[in-house]
């Protein structure tokens, strides 16, 4: 008597829907670890935020107007340097026609 064919199973005996399940399984453990990395990343850069708002409100800063304090404070130095080099010309001056 000829053996039944079982339709669907491979050599290895597991049928063509418990190989998609298992690297669906698979797959879904990955997605689950690469969110509890995500979440993980994402927690560590929140803690880092708050730090350096902490750092930034030592200095006196709010942190909402950092980009404007760091304006002010690059015009503040381009102003000095500018004044350093008015005060500095007539003594470099000097040195030159010596």
């Amino acid at each position: 008597m000829p053996s039944k064919a079982l339709s669907g199973v491979n050599v290895n005996g597991a049928n063509g829907a418990e190989v998609k399940l298992n690297e669906l399984k698979a797959r879904i453990e990955r997605a689950k670890t690469a969110r509890i990395q995500a979440e993980e990343r994402k927690a560590a850069a929140e803690r880092r935020l708050q730090e350096l708002e902490a750092q930034i409100r030592e200095l006196g800063v709010d942190p909402e107007n950092v980009e404007e304090e760091i304006a002010r404070l690059d015009r503040e130095i381009n102003e000095k340097i500018a004044r350093i080099e008015e005060l500095l010309a007539p003594f470099e001056e000097m040195v030159g026609n010596a």
